[in-house]
């Protein structure tokens, strides 16, 4: 799959779940935050700093999890996330997404 119909079909989505064990940055969860999607990621690694802490789950409420992801398809508002402080990483993602529709 390419750059582009990743980025696409980020754009369609309404949710992302992660269920990392391991993740440097978040890179994945912060493109998604800016196309909209509502996130759900564990309450450790890198997403401690990248994203709101109500959008963090624990590893001891999977089922509250399931309940709040099924909430956030049938009941969709798209997020409101503060991404200032990541604006480069976005940026990076929108340029990449106009060199790839330009090949």
């Amino acid at each position: 799959m390419s750059e582009l119909e990743r980025f696409k079909l980020l754009a369609k989505s309404k949710v992302m779940v992660s269920f990392a064990d391991q993740e440097t940055f978040g890179y994945s969860t912060l493109e998604s935050m800016a196309l909209g999607n509502i996130v759900f990621v564990p309450d450790k690694l890198s997403y401690v700093e990248t994203v709101p802490s109500s959008f963090r789950y624990t590893d001891c409420d999977i089922t509250l999890l399931a309940i709040k992801v099924i909430d956030a398809v049938v009941n969709y508002n798209e997020p409101v996330y503060d991404m200032n402080k990541w604006r480069f990483a976005i940026r990076n993602m929108i340029s990449e997404c106009g060199e790839i529709s330009n090949v």
